[in-house]
């Protein structure tokens, strides 16, 4: 990696604000990259403060990991909150943005923790907003709420030799303003964001915020980074993710097929395994299973009846009850999988609106005063970007958003898993807490 030039420094945070630039109407930036492989990387002349450096829980049998697990559980009310949110929010994108049969990929939690650090730089209205956006009262305590963010990223993460989950953050501050010192060192502290001060117009600014967010997201994700000239402030986060199943599907079990998708029959890959003890649910009109992989994550796969699409199924049943609800069973169960990768970009804005933050946009009334002293500042847009394959081994996804600011039981029944028309599917993790969620309606390799 290139040496960057000297006009990025690291960044230095003050509780007075100084403008050396223009005197124009800037807009908070906030830029979240969220992806299932994710690796920390400060290059050249940008450095972060405080030498954020991110935690894993000890290895297993490790003598102090009950004790560090102990001490990194999140309070059961905000799990619930994030649970919430994410379902609330994955209602809403995954029956919206899969017009004309195209897949979908949304990462809840890579949303809930940008607007949970965003919530933390507000005041007024807006912090009330966006609280109840991410599931709390105007009265949130926003130091409860990133203790509880810093020890679920803790608990979660994971590293071995059969895949890890790492999520990162990091703060891109225009020379032209300077942060709240608090604001910064609980950014860093509970989120591991690294922050740094530069021209955010310079293109060696911009180069770098690209090489972060490739090289957090294992080269998954490769944006194309733009900033506004009305741009202060990005926060950047990165979801890293991959992991085995447990029980691998055999690639000479492999099969060429027909998958009935939306628009027109297509073949496809599928790859095939039959447990004769599995966990299955049965709702009114779909099938669910799930595959397990080895980093205490699984891949659920909801399956609706012929003749209904996922989006209507979501509609009148939504992602909660698809996931966790059902008459539960346990017995034989065929699974035909097809493989897939795909990329998705998603706008979140009217979404965010929709759900009622809307002063968070308004330049005449946002209030991220807990950030800068500079005002105005407001949201300028939310953007997500998702990548997700599965293949033999297991998965792998990655997700870049942008917003700019061991048993069995007996055997008793039997459910046929056979995805070969348009099926939903969630990657959950501690506590339930989907990772990813999203449809699939065409599963071509691309």
């Amino acid at each position: 990696m290139r040496q960057l030039g000297s006009c990025i420094q690291p960044r230095e945070v003050h509780t007075d604000m100084k403008v050396t630039k223009s005197s124009l109407r800037k807009y908070l930036c906030l830029i979240l990259a969220c992806t299932l492989v994710l690796s920390l990387c400060a290059c050249g002349g940008i450095k972060p403060i405080n030498n954020v450096k991110y935690e894993y829980p000890p290895t297993a049998g490790s003598d102090n990991r009950i004790e560090y697990m102990k001490a990194n559980t999140p309070d059961e009310s905000f799990v619930a909150a994030v649970n919430g949110f994410s379902y609330r929010t994955a209602d809403k994108l995954l029956t919206s943005g899969t017009e004309g049969g195209t897949n979908v990929c949304y990462s809840p939690l890579s949303l809930y923790l940008t607007l949970a650090l965003a919530t933390a730089g507000a005041e007024g209205e807006t912090r009330s907003e966006l609280a109840a956006l991410i599931g709390y009262d105007s009265e949130v305590d926003t130091a409860v709420l990133a203790e509880n963010c810093g020890k679920l990223l803790r608990r979660i993460s994971s590293k071995s030799l059969t895949g890890h989950l790492k999520i990162a953050n990091s703060l891109w501050a225009d020379d032209s303003i300077e942060l709240i010192n608090s604001f910064a060192d609980m950014a860093a502290d509970s989120f591991f964001a690294s922050v740094y001060s530069a021209d955010l117009q310079s293109s060696d600014t911009q180069a770098a915020m690209k090489r972060w967010v490739k090289d957090n997201t294992s080269g998954s994700i490769d944006p194309v980074i733009y900033v506004d000239p009305l741009t202060i402030l990005s926060l950047m986060n990165t979801v890293d993710f991959t992991d085995q199943w447990i029980d691998r599907f055999d690639a000479s079990n492999n099969n060429t097929g027909v998958f009935h998708a939306p628009n027109g029959d297509i073949n496809v890959e599928y790859m095939n395994s039959r447990y004769s003890s599995h966990y299955y649910a049965y709702g009114d009109k779909w099938v669910t299973s799930s595959l397990g992989l080895k980093g205490a994550t699984s891949m659920v796969f909801i399956l609706p009846d012929e003749g209904i699409s996922p989006e209507e199924l979501i509609s009148e049943y939504g992602i909660d009850a698809l996931i966790n609800g059902g008459e539960a069973g346990s017995g034989e169960v065929i699974w035909q999988l097809p493989k897939f990768k795909f990329e998705t970009k998603t706008e979140l804005d009217e979404m965010i609106k929709e759900m009622g933050a809307a002063s968070a946009y308004d330049p005449d009334n946002a209030d991220f005063s807990g950030i800068t002293s500079f005002k105005p500042v407001w949201i300028g847009s939310i953007i997500q970007q998702t990548v997700i394959e599965i293949d033999e081994k297991g998965v792998s996804a990655a997700a870049f958003k942008n917003i700019q600011y061991a048993g069995a039981a007996m055997p008793e029944g039997r459910a046929d898993m056979i995805l070969d028309r348009p099926f939903i599917f969630a990657v959950t993790s501690y506590g339930g807490i989907p990772l990813f969620t999203g449809v699939v309606n065409q599963p071509t390799i691309k």
